[in-house]
């Protein structure tokens, strides 16, 4: 399957997934957590090229998708014009909680 979209992660999200590894890292010690952020970040970034509109649409172009794993919510844009998918936020369920009240 798959689509010819690009998909584009967006350094905030590359540096909130670094600051939740550090944060385990001095806190607890663990590594594990990085290493699973990581991960689901990248099964995400394969599964939203391959169907690009599995995400809930919440406005034009812009779209949610649930990670359950992480207990976090993934938001992207659909560029068609240029054939681009850009990850925009990546916010735990308590923030985006607390955002939508």
């Amino acid at each position: 399957m798959g689509s010819n979209f690009k998909v584009k992660i967006d350094p905030y999200v590359i540096a909130k997934v670094d600051d939740i590894d550090y944060y385990y890292f001095e806190k607890f010690g663990n590594f594990e957590m990085g290493i699973l952020l990581t991960k689901e970040l990248k099964d995400v970034k394969e599964t939203i090229q391959n169907n690009p509109y599995i995400g809930r649409r919440i406005d034009d172009n812009i779209y949610k998708y649930v990670m359950l794993n992480i207990k976090s919510v993934l938001y992207y844009e659909i560029h068609e014009d240029s054939n681009t998918i850009i990850i925009f936020d990546l916010k735990s369920f308590k923030e985006n909680r607390r955002k939508n009240d």
